[in-house]
């Protein structure tokens, strides 16, 4: 079992943070960028004049600067707990067009918002390095608006048993000799790969939200379940 103590997961994140946009381009063949517009398209746009995003493990900012191409009249709030990754994304926001997005420093399982704050909450390929999973879902729970919804983008295993083999080839042996490569910490990309591998998908994710605080609305498999798209609501 990895270990997903806070602070080794912040410092592996501060270490690729200058590597990490062209590291993703590169290991996934653009293919995250398609995924990633896909998951912010799917979000039914609120019929409200005013509307609240808040989009967890920002990262550099790629979902939040999305959300407000897409959703122009929302106010989206990004927060990472990694201040290297963080410090890319205003900038890269400015650069895009989009000053007003604001960017924050904190922890998914301590969240600075009051309850029931936000209409929609997004978190795409960060749910898994999260400490604690149902504490998160917890605070999720709160800082959402009753009906408020979830958005995952998350990594999944491949159900077919020939691609699960081809895929398995890829990702434990040459996305963490590439990663590493790139960023000069093949560690880390190690760990990304073995986090997805044990992280629950499909169905097994899906169990971890109550039946009584949560509805499924969609669940997508994204290139034969290499990863998945979640949308639930909140009751």
């Amino acid at each position: 079992m990895l270990s997903k103590e806070a602070s080794l997961i912040r410092d592996m994140f501060n270490s690729v943070a200058e590597s990490y946009d062209s590291a993703n381009d590169l290991l996934s063949l653009g293919m995250h960028r398609v995924w990633k517009k896909n998951f912010v398209n799917g979000i039914s746009p609120d019929t409200k004049v005013f509307f609240e995003i808040l989009d967890c493990a920002t990262g550099t900012g790629d979902i939040a600067i999305e959300l407000q191409r897409c959703y122009r009249r929302a106010k989206v709030t990004g927060i990472d707990f990694s201040e290297k990754m963080l410090d890319q994304a205003p900038a890269k926001a400015e650069k895009a067009g989009f000053k007003k997005i604001r960017f924050l420093a904190a922890d998914i399982l301590k969240l600075p918002f009051s309850d029931n704050s936000f209409d929609h909450i997004t978190i795409s390929f960060g749910i898994r390095n999260v400490e604690n999973l149902l504490a998160a879902i917890a605070e999720f729970e709160r800082v959402l608006k009753p009906n408020g919804q979830l958005h995952v983008l998350e990594f999944g295993q491949p159900q077919n048993q020939i691609w699960s083999k081809v895929y398995g080839i890829y990702h434990r042996k040459l996305l963490p000799f590439l990663g590493g490569l790139i960023s000069g910490n093949q560690e880390a990309y190690s760990y990304l790969n073995k986090s997805s591998e044990e992280f629950p998908s499909g169905k097994e994710f899906v169990k971890q939200f109550s039946s009584t605080a949560w509805k499924e609305l969609e669940m997508t498999s994204l290139l034969g379940s290499v990863a998945y798209i979640y949308r639930l609501q909140k009751n």
